[in-house]
């Protein structure tokens, strides 16, 4: 599954391009209602997550983004900002447990490593 934002989603672009700006909660609002409209969405989920965690808000972050994580545990992109939330939150028994399943689900780890470098 491709792990990027959509083309074809101009909403997903739209919250992307927010976010780029600073504009975390307007970026948040247009996924929360998307993510709303489908919940098992899980690149809204992980978008949602991302915002989040750029926001600060580490709690709500986690929650989307181990929603995200369910429904692909191979998103890398998922994955990775799920760790760096947990390690934020001194929670490194968890992000170890999550960072195992998703590389026992396939998440390239390639990808995972350089996501958590950057």
């Amino acid at each position: 599954m491709d792990n990027a934002i959509p083309a074809h989603n101009p909403r997903l672009s739209v919250a992307q391009s927010l976010q780029d700006q600073g504009r975390f909660l307007a970026a948040a609002d247009i996924l929360l209602e998307d993510f709303r409209q489908d919940p098992w969405d899980s690149i809204v989920a992980r978008e949602l997550g991302c915002v989040l965690h750029a926001a600060g808000d580490l709690v709500s972050a986690q929650e989307y983004l181990v929603r995200a994580h369910h429904a692909n545990p191979s998103d890398a992109r998922a994955l990775s900002e799920l760790v760096l939330v947990l390690r934020e939150r001194d929670m490194s028994d968890e992000a170890a447990g999550f960072l195992l399943a998703g590389l026992n689900a396939g998440a390239n780890p390639q990808e995972i490593s350089g996501n958590l470098a950057a």
